[in-house]
């Protein structure tokens, strides 16, 4: 998903979201910044403008850039873990089945 795409960009301006999803939005966004310009040469400034909100509101959701960073990885390995490895190792698994005969 693109930050683009998260709840809470619109041409209007940033919208009060809840917490949880204002969290999302904010990873998505960082995810993106990180991914298209590495971690020493994105800002929480940058950031913060790419997900139209103020740095305070990032702020309230992470305490600087380096806990952003492992937040953001540690949502790309949740999805891997649900996306790959969990299917990979459950008892109905096709891959699993289909080496267990």
């Amino acid at each position: 998903m693109s930050a683009s795409t998260e709840p809470g960009l619109s041409p209007e301006g940033p919208r009060r979201l809840p917490a949880p999803a204002r969290r999302r939005q904010l990873l998505a966004v960082a995810r993106d910044q990180f991914s298209a310009n590495g971690f020493h040469t994105s800002t929480m400034d940058d950031i913060a403008k790419a997900a139209d909100v103020t740095k305070p509101v990032l702020y309230q959701h992470f305490a600087g850039k380096s806990e952003l960073y492992e937040a953001v990885l540690d949502s790309c390995i949740e999805l891997f873990e649900h996306q790959v490895v969990t299917p990979r190792y459950s008892l109905t698994s096709p891959i699993r089945n289909a080496h267990a005969g």
